[in-house]
């Protein structure tokens, strides 16, 4: 379920429209019932993240705190402070309160202490096209004796 939920955020976000952002919620809670943070022991962060998100886009405030309130409340997760700010913001937006400093200071933030990745041992690789070769024409299969 989760899992599924926090791939309707992504596709949502880089393939949907303002209005099925907005309605993503409300269909959530009546497909599967409202996704409160405590009704589950173990909550992966990046599906309080989406569903904050989710609720930021339905512009419920409120909602968007409690997700928040609910990823700041765990322990872990380096990326964690970071995303509750962001989500904080886009609360505080649906108030209408002006965001523009803070959501401009978490995009700046990032995400810091994100382990680098890990070298590769070498050069990188490129792929080298193959050199095409000249076709040539087939042979008859059978061919006719003298």
């Amino acid at each position: 379920m989760q899992a599924g939920d926090i791939t309707d955020v992504v596709v949502l976000a880089y393939a949907g429209t303002a209005r099925q952002r907005r309605e993503l919620q409300a269909r959530r809670i009546a497909d599967f019932g409202d996704p409160h943070p405590s009704a589950a022991r173990i909550l992966p962060f990046l599906w309080l993240l989406a569903m904050g998100i989710a609720a930021a886009w339905a512009e419920d405030a409120d909602a968007t705190d409690t997700w928040a309130d609910a990823l700041a409340h765990r322990t872990g997760g380096s990326w964690r402070a970071g995303a509750t700010a962001w989500l904080r913001a886009l609360a505080r937006r649906a108030r209408g309160e002006p965001v523009a400093g803070l959501l401009l200071a978490t995009a700046h933030d990032g995400l810091p202490d994100l382990p680098p990745s890990k070298p590769s041992s070498g050069p990188p690789r490129t792929l080298r096209p193959r050199r095409a070769t000249p076709m040539r024409p087939r042979r008859a299969a059978a061919r006719s004796s003298r």
